[in-house]
């Protein structure tokens, strides 16, 4: 106990740190920061502010939080998708990024080696059944399909919307993989085991709002073709 209370107000410190940095009224004048909510915060009124945050009550009093830090949802600053995301019960965007890097790549894997098990594991069910009917066809056709990942040039949270009680967050990958497609004699059918390729993929993640429930979906998956290279 006497540790969260400790982590508490460490929180509660940075918190003040960033009010001032962004709304600082004077050199010397502590600011208050008028909310939504009831509540009016002023850096001395830090017992107020842990019982907002043990509460979980952040956005009632007008305030969404990000990694720890709490901000005015007013603030001018704040655009989308930020906005939103600040909506989303204990999200992280660093965290988030990481996950959803390593999902494209063990997903997209998966998919090329026909390991339909995993893709049940990390998709929603309507889009593991349709990716489960391409893997299908392409092992009638006697097709084998082989990447290998270069690395990523960028990868960008494009757009968040909170639906009733589920979060969907858009991704936008650039990545450099070689694609080659070979026919059941091993010939290469499409692509070039020497080049690569600079492949943009849009894909959307799905997950419900209980903060309980710690795991994403892929929920759609769409690729840039004027992008691509």
């Amino acid at each position: 106990m006497a540790f969260d209370i400790l982590v508490l107000l460490v929180v509660a410190f940075v918190v003040f740190q960033r009010l001032w940095r962004i709304l600082g009224s004077g050199e010397n004048t502590p600011p208050k920061v008028k909310t939504k909510g009831k509540l009016n915060l002023h850096p001395k009124n830090l017992e107020e502010v842990i019982d907002i945050i043990k509460a979980g009550k952040l956005e009632e009093a007008g305030l969404l939080t990000d990694g720890g830090e709490i901000i005015p949802l007013e603030h001018e600053d704040i655009e989308e998708p930020d906005r939103t995301l600040f909506r989303i019960p204990a999200f992280n965007r660093v965290n988030f990024v990481s996950s959803a890097r390593r999902a494209f790549e063990m997903i997209t894997t998966a998919f090329n080696k026909g390991d339909y098990d995993t893709i049940k594991l990390l998709t929603e069910p309507k889009l593991a059944q349709q990716l489960k009917q391409a893997i299908d066809q392409r092992k009638a056709d006697g097709l084998t399909v082989e990447t290998e990942f270069i690395g990523f040039e960028e990868i960008i949270i494009t757009e968040a919307v909170v639906k009733e009680k589920t979060a969907e967050i858009t991704v936008k990958f650039c990545s450099q993989q070689v694609n080659v497609l070979r026919n059941a004699s091993g010939e290469v059918v499409k692509g070039d085991e020497n080049y690569i390729q600079n492949i943009v993929d849009v894909w959307t993640f799905a997950k419900s709002l209980d903060p309980k429930e710690k795991v994403w979906l892929l929920k759609s998956t769409a690729k840039d073709s004027s992008k691509n290279a």
